[in-house]
């Protein structure tokens, strides 16, 4: 059996020191890269929306529903992990809104509308952390 040595130059201090600048490093690319990864998320919600007012209910509900949902939990729980809790809160109205409901009429839909686009706003112009005052607004819009 072998015994690794440390070189005598690198104490654990150094390479814990390395690591964490690293790990920092990295937290902050995932919190630039965010917006990008999941903008495309909310596109597809907006177009599968469009779809919806397209059909009668039931199918309306299982459409948005089963479209919708999937990924509004990801943007829950994914939000405040990368950065950006904003999207997390607006994501947990909407997924709370659409789980709600059992039936979609214009006013629902509207509803649903408006919050994808506060998504949308948030992630274009990259609202992180609470928001600040631009945050408070966005979060007085949610019905």
């Amino acid at each position: 059996m072998a015994i690794f040595k440390l070189p005598e130059t690198e104490s654990p201090t150094g390479i814990l020191a390395d690591n964490n600048a690293t790990e920092a490093e990295a937290a902050a690319d995932l919190t630039r890269a965010f917006p990008m990864m999941v903008c495309g998320d909310v596109q597809e919600m907006r177009l599968a929306l469009n779809e919806a007012k397209g059909l009668y209910e039931p199918q309306r509900t299982q459409f948005i529903q089963s479209r919708l949902l999937p990924v509004m939990l990801r943007l829950k729980n994914q939000g405040a992990v990368f950065g950006y809790p904003l999207v997390t809160d607006v994501a947990t109205h909407l997924y709370n809104f659409i789980d709600q409901h059992k039936a979609y009429g214009q006013p629902e839909l509207n509803v649903i509308n408006n919050d994808l686009l506060l998504l949308q706003n948030i992630l274009w112009k990259r609202i992180s952390g609470d928001g600040g005052k631009v945050g408070q607004e966005i979060l007085s819009q949610l019905i």
